[in-house]
């Protein structure tokens, strides 16, 4: 498998299918762990009593 920095060396439309596919299959794993957490923690603060250090007060 290529790497992102094997960009430079890319010589025909697959390669650069294989980087960019990479690219995206990382992105998308991060997307997949931060989100959910983002959800939680909104979720969380909007539950929150008025008052409270979490409601943000």
């Amino acid at each position: 498998m290529r790497r992102c920095r094997d960009w430079h060396t890319v010589t025909g439309q697959a390669g650069f299918v294989t980087v960019a596919a990479l690219v995206l299959l990382r992105v998308g794993v991060l997307a997949l762990v931060l989100c959910p957490g983002a959800f939680g923690l909104h979720l969380l603060v909007d539950g929150a009593e008025y008052g409270s250090w979490l409601y943000g007060n």
